[in-house]
């Protein structure tokens, strides 16, 4: 059994999350709260901006889907390696071995690439929310084999935000981001997955008024997938 895709898989809550993608020809940075809720300092109080994906195959996505939704559109790593998108780096214990380096030469790092080294740690276990329990869930995160795009054209000030993470709105945040978009085209897209087969039509129809081109709108049909189907076949 594979224990990773060639494709990467951004999961999202709704079909109308899927067509704004599509529609816009770009996936949206949006600043995501990075706290652990053990710490209480600066280096575990930030949100940065971000577009995040999975890297697990379709027989294992089960629980992914039950936290973050059954709507997703996968696109290729080749893709995604040209774009700048990068494997998070996941650490046990109290501080990764990177937060220490940084640490010890904060006098050397500019502000920018400690901000930018350190939105691409994740702790291998943690909190998060699951649409599924509504809630927060203790999860082992390195499971999720996440994989981010960072802007890097981005200025210092809107790439790490100290927050508060009880009253943080990541949308109201995130705002000004747009313009950081993660550009594709659709050749780039490999699957669009759905929830259910019955929204298949629906879906294709919103399609017509985004993608004119007969041959491409064709060649996108034939890539969407449903969750009925991955639970039946893969």
């Amino acid at each position: 059994m594979t224990l990773n895709s060639e494709s990467l898989f951004h999961f999202t809550s709704s079909r109308e999350n899927i067509e704004s993608i599509l529609k816009d020809g770009f996936f949206w940075p949006i600043y995501c709260a990075e706290v652990d809720k053990e710490y209480k300092d600066h280096l575990h109080a930030c949100a940065f901006p971000m577009v995040c994906f999975c890297d697990i195959p379709l027989s294992q996505i089960e629980e992914h889907t039950n936290d973050y939704g059954n709507y997703a559109i996968a696109m290729s790593k080749e893709w995604a390696k040209k774009r700048g998108v990068s494997p998070v780096t996941y650490y046990t214990g109290s501080e990764s071995l990177a937060i220490k380096l940084l640490r010890r030469n904060e006098n050397i790092v500019s502000k920018k690439d400690k901000a930018f080294w350190l939105s691409l740690l994740k702790k291998y276990r943690g909190k998060t929310w699951s649409l599924k329990e509504n809630g927060f869930k203790n999860k082992v995160l390195y499971n999720e084999r996440e994989w981010r795009y960072i802007p890097q054209n981005i200025p210092y000030k809107e790439l790490i935000l100290k927050v508060d993470y009880s009253s943080f709105e990541k949308k109201d945040a995130s705002e000004n981001t747009r313009k950081y978009g993660l550009k594709f085209t659709l050749e780039d897209i490999r699957y669009i997955i759905l929830d259910k087969e019955e929204e298949r039509i629906a879906f294709i129809n919103n399609l017509k008024k985004v993608i004119t081109d007969e041959y491409n709108l064709t060649i996108i049909c034939s890539k969407i997938l449903t969750i009925e189907q991955i639970k039946d076949d893969f």
